[in-house]
C-alpha cells in the first residue's frame, strides 16, 4: 500500500514537472516565433514540433541562418522528418550535443524528448552562448578568484551570475533554481536592481509566496519588457522545476547582462529609445520619398536629372544601410519590419531605375559614343548585378549564375581596352551637344569595368560549379531522409529505391561531387595571389564541403542496402501474407479430417514453417523500419496471421502425435508381424529335416541363404521396433507396454538363436552336397541297368521264338556283361552314403536314399544271382538250335528231291511206285529223328 502511494507520488510530481515545463518552453518559442515574417506561435509543443517547420523557425531567428524546410500543404511523415533531421544536424554542426534525441521521436511527439530538445536549444542560445557576458560580469569577483564561475556548468554560471548581481544587497539566499525562488523575494530582488522604481521590496513581508512571484511577473513584463514565461502557481509548489526557472532567469542575463551596475537613467534610455524610433521613421519617409521621385522622374530624365537622383541617393545611401541592418538584427524601434521590408524593396526598384536610366542615356549618344554606351551598359549589368543569395535555392542559383557566365563571355567577347581607346579617340573630337562629364563619366565607370572584369569572370568562374555542387549536395541531403528514414508501403519504398538508383548509381553523384571538389581546388590556386582573402574563403568552403560531403557521402554509399533489404522484405512479406491467409483456412479445415488427408495435407508443414519464420523475419524488420501506421498494419496483421498460425500449429502437433502414435502402433504391428513371419519361416528351416537329394539339399540351401539375406532387414525391423515401442512408451498402458516390451524380448532372443541356427544348418549342408551330388551321379544308370537285366530275364522266361533266340541270347549277354562294373559302382554308393551317415549333418533325412541303395542291391543281388541258371539253359538251347539247323537243311534237300520225284509223269507207272516206295522208306528214320529233335 505504502508502495503504491509513494508510486502515485512520483508520478504525480513528474506529470507536474512535464506541465510547467511545457507551459514555460512555449512561452520562451512564442517569444522569438512572434518577430518572423509573418509573426506565429504555437499552443501545443507537443502537436505542432512534429513536422518541423516551428522547429526551423526557431532556429532561424536565434542564429540569423537560413535553414533548408520542407513546407508544403500535405506534408508526409518522411517530410517532417527531413525538416527534424536539418534541425538536428544544424544544432550539431555548432558542436551541440544531443544526446538520445533522434528524429522519429519528435515527430512522434514523445513529450520527454521534445522537452529535451527545448532545453538543450535552451541551454545554448540562452545560457552557454552568453558565457563570455558572465564571465566578464564575474571579474573581480570572489567567485572569480577562487575559480569557480562555471567549472563545466551552465546552471552553476548562470546561479553565479543572479548571485553576483543580488550580491549582499537583498536579503535573499539563492542555492539553486528551485525553493530559493519560491517565495518571490528572488525573482523581485531580480527586477529591483535593474530598476528600483518598479518594485516595493519592503511589501514583500506582507504578501504571501503567489501575491509576491505575480508582483515580480508582472514589473519584470511590463516595465524591463520581459516576457512572462511563468505563472506564480508554477512556482509556488514543494518542488519547482528548475529547468524553466533558469529559462526565464536567461531572459534577465540576456536582456540586462549588466544587472543593475552602470544602468542609465530609464528616462534617458527612454529618450533615447523615442530619439532614435523617430529618426526610424524619418529615414522610412525620406526613403519612400525619394522612390516615388525616382519612378516619377526617371523614365523622362536627362543626364541633369539623373545627376541630381543619383546625389541624393548617395546621401541616403548610410539610412538604407542602417534600417536594413537593424531589420536584419530585430532591433527595430518603431517601425513595423513589414514597412521596412517594402522600402527597402522600392529602394532595390529606384536603384534599377537609375541605372536603366544611365545605360539608356549613355546608348543614345551620337555616333562611337552611343555604340560604347550601350556595350558599357550590357558589361555593368553583366558585372553588377546582385548575386544570388547565400539562401537562394542553389539549383536555381547555379543556373542564374550559368546563364550569366554565358553573358558575361558573349559581352566581354569584345576585349574592354579597344573599347577604351575608341572612347579616347571619340573625345578628341565630340560632337556638339555632347556633355563632357558624361563623357568622362564613361570613361570613369570603363576603367572599373576592365579592372573588375577578370575577378568577377574568376568569380563566376568559381560560384557556378560551387553553387551546382551544393545544389547536388543539398538534393542529396534533402533526398538522404528520405532515403535513410523509415519507410512507407512497398511501392513506395521500390520508388525511393528507382530514384536513389537514378540520382545516385545512373548519376554517378559519388563520381561527380568527387570531380567537382577536385575542378574547384584547381580553380582556386590562381586565386593564392591575387585574392589571399578569397582564397582563405575557397579554402573553408572547400574544407568544409569535403567534410560535408565525406559524411553524406557515408550515408548515400549505404543507403542503398537496406532500401533493397526493405524491398526484399517487403515483396517477402507480401507474399506469404497472402499464401498464409489463402492456407490457413484449409488448414484449420484439414485438421478436421482423416488422417490420411491431413497427411497429404500436412506433408509440407516443415516447409510452412520455414516460410513462417522468413515472414516473421521480414515483418520483424519492416516494422522496424517503416511509418506510422504502415509498421501498425504490418505488425497487426502479422499478429493475426502469427496467433493463427500458433493455434493451428499447437493443434496439429496434438494431432499429430495422436496420429504418430495411431502410426506407431500400426507400424509396429505390422512390422513385428513381418518380423514374427520371418522368425517362423527361419526357425521352421532351421529345425525342418531334409531329405537327402541334390534336388532338396539345394532347395533347403536357397531357402535358406535367402533368409540370411533377409536377416540384416530383420535386425533392422527389429530396432525400428524397439525405437517405436520407446516412443510409445509414455502413450501406453502399462499392461499394453508390459506385453510389448515381453514380445520383444522373446523375438530378440529368437532372432539370436537363429542368427546362429541358419548359417550352422546352410554350412553343413553345403558341406554335405558335393557326396550327395556324387553319390547321386550315375544312381539313376544303375537303377536301369537292373530294371532292363530284369526286363530281359522276364522275356527270357516266357514264350520262346526259336527264330528271335538269337538276338535274345546276344543281348542277354552283352547286357550281363556289364554287371561287374555295375556292381563296382554300386559298392561305392554303398559306402558314400555310409560316409554321409557317418557326418550327422543336422536336420539331414538319409532314410529314403538309404532304403533306395538297399532295395538296389538286392535287386542287383537276385538279378546277377538268376544269371548262372539262365546262362546254362541258354548254352543248351545254343546247341539245339545247331542241330536244328542242321535238319532243316537237310529236310529242305529231300523236299527238293521229292518235289522233282513228284513230278515225274512220263515214266513207267510202275517204275514210278517203284522210285516213290523206295524215296519214302528211305527217309523213314531220318524223318523220325528230325520229329524227335523238334520235340525237344
Amino acid at each position: 500500500m505504502r508502495r503504491s502511494s509513494l508510486m502515485t507520488n512520483v508520478k504525480s510530481l513528474r506529470d507536474e514537472q512535464e506541465r510547467v515545463q511545457k507551459k514555460t518552453f512555449t512561452n520562451w518559442i512564442n517569444t522569438y516565433l512572434i518577430t518572423c515574417q509573418p509573426p506565429c506561435k504555437i499552443s501545443d509543443l507537443f502537436t505542432e514540433i512534429k513536422d518541423g517547420t516551428r522547429l526551423l523557425l526557431l532556429l532561424e531567428v536565434l542564429s540569423g541562418n537560413k535553414l533548408q524546410k520542407e513546407n508544403r500543404g500535405n506534408m508526409q511523415r518522411v517530410h517532417c522528418l527531413s525538416n527534424v533531421r536539418t534541425a538536428l544536424s544544424f544544432l550539431e554542426s555548432k558542436q551541440i550535443k544531443l544526446v538520445n534525441i533522434n528524429p522519429a521521436d519528435i515527430v512522434d511527439g514523445k513529450p520527454t524528448i521534445v522537452l529535451g530538445l527545448m532545453w538543450t536549444i535552451i541551454l545554448y542560445f540562452q545560457i552557454e552562448e552568453q558565457e563570455d557576458m558572465i564571465r566578464k560580469s564575474l571579474e573581480g569577483t570572489e567567485l572569480a578568484e577562487r575559480g569557480e564561475l562555471f567549472k563545466g556548468s551552465a546552471k552553476k554560471a548562470l546561479l553565479a551570475w543572479a548571485q553576483n548581481n543580488l550580491g549582499d544587497k537583498y536579503d535573499v539566499d539563492l542555492k539553486d533554481f528551485g525553493s530559493s525562488w519560491r517565495d518571490g523575494a528572488a525573482f523581485n530582488a531580480m527586477v529591483h536592481n535593474i530598476d528600483p522604481s518598479l518594485v516595493d521590496m519592503d511589501a514583500l513581508r506582507s504578501r504571501s509566496n503567489r501575491e509576491n512571484l505575480e508582483a515580480a511577473f508582472q514589473a519584470a513584463e511590463n516595465g524591463l519588457n520581459i516576457p512572462r514565461l511563468l505563472d506564480a502557481e508554477d512556482v509556488d509548489v514543494d518542488k519547482p522545476d528548475e529547468k524553466s526557472i533558469m529559462t526565464y532567469i536567461a531572459q534577465f542575463l540576456k536582456a540586462y547582462p549588466e544587472g543593475g551596475k552602470n544602468r542609465p537613467k530609464l528616462q534617458d534610455q527612454l529618450d533615447a529609445a523615442r530619439q532614435a524610433g523617430e529618426k526610424e521613421r524619418l529615414d522610412l519617409d525620406s526613403i519612400n520619398d525619394f522612390c516615388r521621385k525616382v519612378e516619377s522622374e526617371a523614365p523622362n530624365g536627362d543626364y541633369q536629372t539623373l545627376a541630381e537622383l543619383q546625389a541624393e541617393r548617395d546621401n541616403l545611401q548610410p539610412s538604407v544601410e542602417d534600417l536594413a541592418k537593424r531589420s536584419k538584427d530585430g532591433r527595430l524601434l518603431s517601425t513595423p519590419p513589414a514597412d521596412v521590408d517594402a522600402a527597402l524593396a522600392a529602394w532595390r526598384q529606384a536603384d534599377d531605375q537609375l541605372r536603366k536610366l544611365r545605360w539608356r542615356l549613355d546608348a543614345e549618344l551620337p555616333g562611337d559614343f552611343g555604340r560604347i554606351g550601350q556595350w558599357l551598359g550590357r558589361a555593368e549589368a553583366c558585372l553588377y548585378q546582385d548575386w544570388p543569395a547565400d539562401d537562394a535555392p542553389d539549383d536555381s542559383a547555379a543556373e542564374e549564375l550559368s546563364e550569366r557566365l554565358r553573358e558575361h563571355n558573349e559581352v566581354f567577347s569584345e576585349d574592354p581596352q579597344s573599347v577604351r581607346r575608341d572612347l579616347q579617340a571619340a573625345r578628341r573630337a565630340p560632337p556638339a551637344g555632347v556633355s563632357d562629364a558624361q563623357i568622362a563619366n564613361m570613361d570613369t565607370r570603363l576603367g572599373r569595368v576592365i579592372a573588375d572584369e577578370p575577378d568577377v569572370r574568376r568569380r563566376l568562374e568559381f560560384l557556378e560549379p560551387k553553387r551546382r555542387l551544393l545544389a547536388s549536395l543539398a538534393q542529396c541531403e534533402r533526398k538522404l531522409p528520405l532515403w535513410t528514414g523509415k519507410c512507407g508501403k512497398q511501392q513506395e519504398v521500390e520508388d525511393l529505391f528507382s530514384d536513389y538508383n537514378a540520382f545516385v548509381i545512373d548519376g554517378k553523384l559519388v563520381d561527380g561531387v568527387e570531380q567537382a571538389l577536385d575542378s574547384l581546388r584547381k580553380q582556386a590556386e590562381p586565386m593564392r595571389k591575387r585574392d589571399p582573402s578569397g582564397s582563405r574563403e575557397a579554402d573553408r568552403f572547400l574544407s568544409d564541403t569535403r567534410k560535408r560531403w565525406d559524411k553524406v557521402k557515408r550515408d548515400v554509399q549505404g543507403a542503398g542496402g537496406p532500401l533493397e533489404k526493405a524491398i526484399s522484405c517487403w515483396k517477402t512479406y507480401s507474399r506469404l501474407s497472402v499464401e498464409f491467409n489463402d492456407w490457413l483456412p484449409d488448414a484449420e479445415q484439414a485438421l478436421r479430417s482423416t488422417p490420411d488427408e491431413r497427411d497429404r495435407f500436412f506433408a509440407d508443414i516443415r516447409k510452412r514453417e520455414s516460410d513462417m519464420r522468413e515472414l516473421n523475419e521480414a515483418a520483424s524488420y519492416l516494422t522496424g523500419c517503416c511509418v506510422e501506421p504502415v509498421a501498425s498494419e504490418i505488425r497487426t496483421q502479422q499478429q493475426t496471421i502469427g496467433r493463427r498460425w500458433k493455434a493451428l500449429f499447437e493443434d496439429f502437433k496434438k494431432t499429430e502425435k495422436l496420429d504418430s502414435l495411431e502410426r506407431n502402433r500400426r507400424d509396429y504391428h505390422d512390422g513385428s508381424g513381418r518380423l514374427r513371419d520371418w522368425l517362423d519361416r527361419s526357425e521352421t528351416l532351421a529345425d525342418a529335416e531334409v531329405a537327402c537329394s541334390r534336388e532338396k539339399v539345394k532347395e533347403s540351401l536357397d531357402q535358406i541363404q535367402e533368409l540370411v539375406d533377409q536377416q540384416e532387414a530383420m535386425e533392422g525391423e527389429f530396432k525400428t521396433l524397439s525405437k517405436a515401442a520407446q516412443d510409445m512408451a509414455k502413450e501406453l498402458p502399462k499392461a499394453s507396454l508390459d506385453e510389448m516390451l515381453a514380445s520383444l524380448k522373446e523375438a530378440r532372443e529368437r532372432l539370436q538363436k537363429v542368427r546362429r541356427s541358419l548359417p550352422e544348418k546352410g554350412r553343413g549342408l553345403r558341406g554335405i552336397l558335393p557326396q550327395i551330388e556324387t553319390l547321386e551321379s550315375g544312381l539313376d544308370d544303375l537303377a536301369k541297368w537292373t530294371e532292363l537285366g530284369e526286363s530281359l530275364m522276364a522275356d527270357l522266361g516266357g514264350e520262346i521264338d526259336p527264330v528271335s533266340l538269337p538276338d535274345k541270347t546276344d543281348a542277354y549277354k552283352n547286357h550281363f556283361s556289364q554287371a561287374p562294373a555295375y556292381k563296382t559302382s554300386l559298392d561305392n554308393k554303398t559306402r558314400a552314403l555310409a560316409k554321409i551317415k557317418a557326418s550327422r549333418v543336422k536336420g539331414l533325412n538319409v532314410t529314403d536314399l538309404e532304403q533306395q541303395l538297399t532295395d538296389l542291391n538286392q535287386r542287383f543281388k537276385d538279378l546277377t544271382g538268376s544269371t548262372k541258371a539262365w546262362d546254362r539253359k541258354l548254352d543248351q538251347w545254343g546247341k539245339l538250335w545247331t542241330v536244328y539247323g542242321q535238319n532243316k537243311e537237310a529236310l529242305r534237300d529231300w523236299l527238293d528231291r521229292a518235289t522233282q520225284v513228284m513230278q515225274n509223269e512220263d515214266a513207267d507207272p510202275d517204275e514210278l511206285l517203284a522210285e516213290h516206295k523206295q524215296f519214302f522208306q528211305s527217309l523213314e528214320k531220318p524223318l523220325g529223328r528230325q520229329q524227335q529233335q523238334q520235340q525237344q
